[in-house]
């Protein structure tokens, strides 16, 4: 056993809470626990006001001063700490002595959703736990919601080594049904929520069966098909399924059963933070004995895909997501027309809206910066679904994002899954003269971090590329094409994504929404400088530089709504739009010689592979299977186009030629819980290196809800 705690001990333990709710970091970080506690013993913690510098010298003092090394230079209590951010906060702090509570205060937006640029706030909020004791949880654009009750317990339901994942309970409570790929396929099944209970299969169709919804009389299920596409029933028992819809996913019964609302994009992925819907997904409503669907939402009002809708129990309105790749709303909806009304729009990611029974209270997948995804709690007027309060969090294992939730009609049974993702990058070798594979993959990076985006230096031997998990910032790292010497290069506190490499290979260049300039930034290989090098206004992503350096590709939505291709060049001037779309044309990628722009296009559930002109012109559509297809780099010869693709079992890498349209598959992974993203072809032919990710999850039990 350790020394007992001290005093001491709990000011180090407060001022470590004061500068990650200022910084968005910690005060010392590295890549396991045991560096972080060498380097907390051995080196001084960054001085606050270096990281934020905007803020007030005197509290950037006061909170080093809680981190001093000597717990003899520590302030002797929290009062004493309390005191000292008073007199810093002076006129402008927000405490009343007499009650120890913190006041509204005003909250300024974070930069990246990492830290609060308001250190009034901030100030404010410690003294008023160090008074009152609260534990006040911060993110960007968010007041503080008010404390956890006390979370239940959960219990494991499913114990097999695949993936379960939708739960939802029958109208009775005692039974879930939920997606498992326990034959190899995913297919729905039905289990009774007691001890020693066994799954029974629902379908038998082998066609990857997700998101099962029991009817309000518990005699059927609609699920949503991937393989056959759209809405399908099955009696809740087994029997004959019969389609719905020949589009969409997630459906959600209304309370009286009469129709089912649903998305009208497929679902992209088993990721334990994948979002419902991207643009330009809406909301669809069907009746379940059949007849022609409505839509209910308009593209891009709200902004986002629309996705996950769920029903308020007075069946008037419909709760739904607004998600693009990078961020996720809650908002709601009447069905008798009207305009979306915001509900959850504080969090980097709010998913998986559900109304409780009684209508007082909404529940929803969520994560503040840094942190796993929890269940958390809205308080609602019944009458109009209006929140009347702040978020509440009510549930988090810290070991696992919980995810598609329900709740029992009481509201004090929820079931859940627990899901995790781990993402590695791995190479592939290939013959430079066919690009056909002449070896196994193998994996290039370990661990528990997500490894993705791939990004080969102009001679082939480095890799940038994107590492982030939770508690650590998203960042820039290189490593040799081997895999050899991973070493951080940005450092920032801000998200450092999407890398692309300067022409003569002497720095990288990456998208950061920074306080100092959101926009694309360069850091140097040679003195680790950094530069903003190109502004950008507006909600661009998937950003390439071009080989020769001149250009940057970009998709982004346009005045009309749906994402589009766009070109500008990289010494400013005005944007150029490449592609007129009424869905969606996205994520670019540059041939070699900088003449073409390979992408991704999105027809209804599908995804296919695309070519342009980096000048302009007609689009010209290179694939044509059902599933997904997502481009990301060329082979050198500027011919061949290598992408991931989601098609029968799992995904896989495929290239196809530009100019005989041939295809070849490059994996047989069966692997219907993972998947496979951004393949990056090596300058000099012999290898490409991808993620490759995998998903685990259970089901769990959690009763006793407060």
């Amino acid at each position: 056993m350790g020394p007992a705690a001290t005093p001491a001990s709990d000011i180090y333990a407060l001022g470590l809470v004061i500068f990650e709710m200022i910084t968005g970091r910690r005060p010392h970080q590295a890549e396991t626990p045991m560096a972080v506690l060498l380097r907390r013993v051995k080196e001084a913690p960054p001085s606050p006001d270096s990281l934020v510098p905007e803020l007030d010298p005197s509290w950037s003092r006061t909170i080093v001063r809680c981190l001093d090394r000597d717990p003899g230079r520590r302030f002797s209590s929290a009062g004493e700490v309390a005191a000292a951010l008073e007199l810093a906060a002076g006129s402008s702090r927000a405490v009343t002595a007499d009650t120890g509570t913190v006041e509204r205060l005003a909250v300024a937006d974070a930069v990246g959703h990492r830290r609060a640029r308001s250190a009034i706030w901030v100030a404010a909020a410690v003294v008023a736990l160090a008074l009152s004791g609260l534990t006040l949880l911060t993110t960007s654009r968010w007041r503080a919601p008010a404390a956890p009750a006390p979370a239940p317990i959960p219990v494991q339901v499913t114990t097999w080594p695949g993936l379960e994942v939708d739960p939802d309970l029958a109208p009775d409570g005692h039974t879930i049904a939920f997606s498992a790929n326990r034959s190899g396929r995913f297919e729905i099944n039905i289990q009774q929520v007691t001890a020693g209970s066994r799954a029974i299969q629902v379908t038998a169709d082998g066609a990857q069966n997700f998101q099962p919804a029991f009817s309000p009389n518990g005699q059927w299920i609609a699920y949503t098909s991937h393989g056959k596409g759209g809405i399908w029933l099955i009696p809740s028992l087994g029997g004959t399924p019969r389609r719905l819809t020949d589009f969409g996913s997630h459906p959600s019964w209304s309370p009286d059963g009469s129709l089912i609302a649903f998305q009208s994009a497929a679902t992209a992925e088993l990721s334990a933070n994948a979002v419902a819907a991207l643009p330009p997904s809406t909301i669809w409503l069907t009746p379940w004995q059949g007849g022609e669907p409505r839509q209910l939402t308009r593209e891009g009002v709200p902004t986002g895909g629309h996705g996950s809708p769920h029903w308020a129990p007075d069946g008037r309105r419909i709760v739904f997501t607004a998600s693009d790749r990078r961020w996720s709303q809650i908002w709601s909806i009447l069905l008798d027309g009207g305009e979306p009304v915001p509900m959850v729009t504080s969090f980097p990611a709010a998913l998986d809206p559900l109304v409780s029974a009684r209508g007082d209270r909404l529940y929803f997948s969520a994560v503040s910066a840094g942190e796993w995804y929890g269940v958390w709690r809205l308080e609602l007027d019944p009458s109009d679904c209006v929140p009347t309060g702040e978020p509440v969090a009510v549930a988090n294992l810290g070991l696992a994002n919980i995810r598609q939730f329900d709740l029992s009609r009481d509201g004090t049974r929820m079931v859940h899954t627990a899901l995790a993702t781990v993402s590695n990058l791995w190479t592939l070798p290939v013959s430079a003269s066919s690009g056909e594979p002449v070896g196994e993959p193998r994996p290039l990076t370990t661990g528990s971090a997500r490894h993705s985006r791939p990004a080969f230096s102009p001679d082939g031997e480095t890799i940038a590329f994107d590492h982030w998990q939770v508690g650590a910032n998203q960042d820039i790292w290189l490593m040799g094409a081997d895999g050899t010497e991973p070493a951080q290069l940005t450092l920032d506190l801000a998200s450092d994504t999407q890398a692309s490499w300067l022409p003569d290979g002497s720095g990288v260049v990456y998208f950061s929404q920074r306080n100092r300039g959101s926009g694309l930034w360069s850091t140097s290989l040679r003195d680790g400088a950094e530069t903003l090098q190109a502004t950008l206004n507006g909600e661009g992503d998937g950003f390439r530089l071009s080989p020769d350096g001149s250009r940057i590709a970009y998709h982004a939505a346009g005045p009309d709504g749906p994402i589009n291709l766009w070109v500008a060049r990289w010494d400013g001037g005005q944007a150029r739009r490449l592609t007129q779309d009424r869905e969606l044309m996205g994520f670019p990628c540059w041939s070699p010689d900088g003449r073409w722009l390979a992408f991704e296009m999105q027809r209804g559930g599908d995804d296919h592979v695309m070519v342009i002109d980096a000048s302009g012109g007609e689009p010209i559509q290179l694939t044509f299977e059902p599933g997904r297809s997502w481009p990301y780099s060329w082979s050198p010869d500027g011919d061949k186009i290598v992408f991931a693709a989601l098609r029968d079992n799992g995904w896989n890498l495929w290239w196809v030629s530009r100019s005989t349209l041939e295809q070849r598959q490059l994996t047989r992974f069966d692997r219907a819980a993972g998947y496979v993203r951004y393949p990056a072809w090596s300058p000099r032919g012999d290898r490409i290196v991808f993620e490759l990710a995998e998903t685990t999850g259970d089901l769990w039990l959690a009763e006793g809800l407060p």
